[in-house]
């Protein structure tokens, strides 16, 4: 067992999963297992349960999800198995492995300039309650109808009419000046010196997911102030493009109503938290990015965007659709297709990122103070984003034009070929044909053109300049605070030798176009064993190898320890001899229901205690233990039907592989 073996595995014993879990969720006893209504989803009976004797848990419910403390904390929190073992580690009091010299001195760095950040709110907000000439920006925060209670829980604060104010205040506790210009707090005179960037504004600092301060929005007070808001700009703490306003506030209810909604400015988060739709976030003045679109995702799939009904409204939309697309064409389904068939593949638009337009003349922070029903209607009733797309298109249109009907064609198919599903396609080319009256065999010969071509796939964001990445961001090995240390941490390394699910995720890696396989026939994190790959399994859905010469790109994408753990992988199962063609596919279709039969066996044996546990209570419930019973037929159904499915097959001549 390595020292990360060992970690896990001391993590696991010291804490333990029901009192850990009971913290956040209001869990029952139910005979040797306890039971709570599900965390991740909405329902009204409780079919989520803890198995103490085993550490684990599973949803019986809608989402299924299920697993040990990590899986639990990665779904709770939103994070990945390094994130969360980061966290586990520190509560757990849990010392990992010991961090190098040139990783010590960048935790120091960030350390020292969260410090600064944090400092620097503490001082905004405390004159924004304190000082005289503070008045004109309270009064200005009573006028927006905001409450006591919120402007302290968002920490608004006042930036004073000075040219010294902040810089003399953070000198004067230690604080270097070098570092308050590199997080954007002063400027550098020409003639030399520095002044203060922040000048008579309220202050908004804005924080990342996890509720440290990583920058600041500003308003003018006055109106001749011009621009009337100023962000922080790129800092080593501060990523403009992955990061969203109110998100630490938001996130429970993003995930608790599987729906956020994003908005334009700070003040319409703030009304809307204090109207009591906390599900909402803004975008920090900037276009809907892939990484402030993947972050949201951690909490929902769901995404509304409350818009402007204007000009500005209707182009935000369309950089919210081309957003939301970006991100779905860089991920594992058009790389293994484009690896089989040598173009990029029609890609999903997510069905679930709508657009609520708001009434002329209004914004968010106007109607939620207003008219607070209208706003929970406009909601309710948001377009999906391509219907909202077509039918601007089409609305100032001259259908009498050719060039005109012609341009909107050209505008519209690319969206309706970018449609995964075949229905969806049918669905709005025939809108289409109706909304511009062309025939629908006609633009069905266009779309198949379109959907030969290939489309462009957006490069990774860059980082922000000035500094590499610090320790727990993206690059690196990935580390942990543990009071003054911090140490490099690694999933567990899971068994090589005839395990089927590093021989599925060789598979996957080698031949990435079999990644079709697993997923239609419903692999899930549920389905792997081993916390490590199921980390594996996200990347090469999210990030994909392209095989051959192409693996080191895939690798480097990859946390330190899913790169180990890729490079022992291939190279135990690199002598292994595949077949080809249709064959190969036979024997991953093979070995993924061979995985799925064990996910099933799991299963049942869960379900069979808590047969018996309810049959063996004071007082039975018949009702739930006839569920349960449906339950555990359906999953053995399940099984057989794989066996029977496989059976089926042989005929196929699939080859011998290392379970039979």
């Amino acid at each position: 067992m390595t020292r990360s073996d060992q970690a896990i595995e001391e993590i696991k014993q010291r804490l333990d999963l029901v009192s850990y879990i009971g913290r956040h969720v209001d869990l029952k006893r139910a005979g040797r297992t306890y039971k709570a209504r599900c965390p991740f989803h909405t329902e009204n009976t409780p079919s989520f349960v803890v198995f103490p004797h085993s550490n684990t848990w599973r949803c019986f419910g809608a989402c299924g999800e299920g697993g040990d403390i990590f899986s639990y904390v990665q779904k709770r929190e939103g994070l990945d198995f390094v994130g969360a073992l980061r966290l586990l580690a520190r509560e757990a009091g849990v010392t990992l492995e010991e961090e190098t010299e040139s990783q010590k001195n960048q935790r120091l760095e960030r350390e020292r300039l969260q410090a600064l950040c944090d400092a620097a709110a503490v001082q905004f907000q405390q004159w924004l309650t304190e000082r005289e000439d503070a008045a004109p920006c309270r009064a200005y925060v009573e006028a927006r109808g905001l409450s006591a209670e919120v402007v302290d829980r968002f920490a608004l604060g006042y930036a004073p009419d000075s040219w010294e104010a902040l810089l003399s205040a953070l000198s004067a506790r230690g604080y270097e000046v070098a570092d308050m210009q590199r997080l954007g707090l002063v400027r550098e005179r020409e003639a030399g010196g520095y002044y203060d960037y922040f000048r008579d504004r309220l202050i908004f600092p804005i924080r990342d997911e996890r509720g440290r301060t990583v920058g600041f929005g500003a308003r003018a007070l006055q109106d001749d102030q011009t621009p009337k808001y100023v962000n922080s700009p790129q800092s080593p703490l501060f990523d403009k493009g992955r990061t969203l306003y109110g998100l630490d506030l938001a996130k429970e209810s993003i995930r608790r109503q599987d729906q956020g909604i994003l908005v334009e400015g700070y003040l319409d988060v703030i009304a809307a938290h204090q109207h009591d739709h906390p599900n909402v976030v803004a975008a920090l003045g900037t276009a809907l990015t892939t990484g402030q679109l993947s972050l949201l995702r951690r909490y929902s799939t769901n995404l509304v965007l409350a818009l402007d009904a204007d000009e500005a409204g209707q182009r935000a939309a369309e950089r919210g659709l081309e957003t939301a697309l970006d991100l779905q064409r860089y991920t594992k389904q058009q790389r293994w297709t484009r690896a089989a068939q040598g173009r990029a593949p029609a890609t999903a638009v997510p069905g679930e990122l709508r657009i609520a337009t708001m009434p002329l003349g209004k914004d968010p922070d106007d109607l939620l103070r207003q008219a607070p029903e209208q706003w929970e209607a406009l909601i309710a009733n948001a377009q999906p984003v391509i219907d909202y797309m077509m039918t601007q298109r089409v609305r100032t249109l001259d259908l009498s034009d050719a060039a005109q009907k012609t341009q909107a064609v050209a505008d519209l198919l690319p969206m309706i070929a970018d449609l995964e599903s075949s229905v969806m396609r049918d669905h709005y080319l025939q809108r289409a044909a109706r909304l511009l009256h062309v025939d629908e065999r006609a633009l069905a010969r266009e779309l198949s053109q379109i959907s030969r071509r290939p489309r462009r796939a957006p490069a990774p964001a860059e980082a922000p300049p000035e500094m590499p990445p610090m320790p727990n961001e993206d690059d690196g090995p990935p580390l942990v605070d543990e009071g003054e240390r911090l140490y490099e941490v690694a999933p567990p390394e899971a068994p090589l030798s005839d395990d089927l699910e590093s021989y599925l995720l060789y598979m996957l890696i080698e031949y990435p176009e079999l990644l079709v396989v697993a997923q239609q026939e419903g692999v899930s994190a549920a389905s792997w064993q081993w916390p490590i790959h199921r980390e594996l399994y996200a990347a090469v859905e999210s990030h994909p190898p392209l095989s051959g010469a192409h693996l080191e790109e895939f690798v480097a994408q990859l946390e330190a320890p899913l790169a180990r753990q890729v490079r022992r992988i291939v190279a135990h199962y690199s002598d292994r001899q595949l077949p080809e063609g249709e064959l190969r596919q036979l024997e991953a279709f093979r070995v993924v229901q061979a995985l799925l039969m064990r996910q099933d066996e799991r299963d049942v044996r869960q379900i069979q205690q808590l047969i018996d546990d309810a049959q063996s209570a004071s007082d039975p419930d018949g009702d739930e233990i006839r569920l349960l019973f449906q339950q555990k037929i359906r999953i053995e159904q399940d099984k057989r039907q794989r066996q029977l499915r496989i059976e089926q097959r042989k005929h196929d001549q699939f080859v011998k592989h290392p379970f039979d």
